[in-house]
């Protein structure tokens, strides 16, 4: 099993997972071994750990935890170009939204000083001699 790679005995690619041709090899050298030196009949060979040799289980494991750095790196890196173009959109609908209001706001004012100019005209036309002495008074 040793003479094997990895990615034959743990893969999700059937063109390299080669797990159970192995496991019968095996099963068929160690029937044929016990059957001729012990005079026992093996049925069937199971795995029932997979480990790394010591000398490359840690750089393994220093590749596997670097490939998920970078994944994380990767996503993290979406998200923040997700959030740039969220902020963006949010950001160009303030100022519409702020344009709009304030478009509303100086037509609001223009009514009302017109309404207050039309107020205070049709007021100095009832009395001019009363608006002719304020005038004199603010002077």
């Amino acid at each position: 099993m040793g003479r094997n790679l990895l990615d034959a005995l743990v893969s999700t690619d059937p063109q390299t997972h080669r797990l159970d041709e192995l496991v019968e090899e095996v099963t068929q050298r160690c029937a044929q071994r016990a059957q001729s030196s012990y005079g026992i009949e093996v049925v069937d060979v199971r795995l029932k750990r997979i480990s790394l040799p010591a000398q490359v289980r840690d750089s393994v494991f220093r590749r596997m935890r670097a490939e998920r750095a970078r994944m994380a790196r990767r996503y993290r890196a979406e998200g923040a170009e997700e959030a740039a173009k969220i902020r963006t959109e949010a950001e160009k609908q303030q100022t519409i939204i702020l344009a709009d209001a304030k478009a509303e706001v100086t037509k609001m004012r223009g009514k009302a000083e017109a309404a207050a100019n039309r107020i205070h005209a049709d007021a100095q036309k009832q009395d001019p001699a009363f608006w002719e002495l304020v005038r004199t008074l603010e002077a």
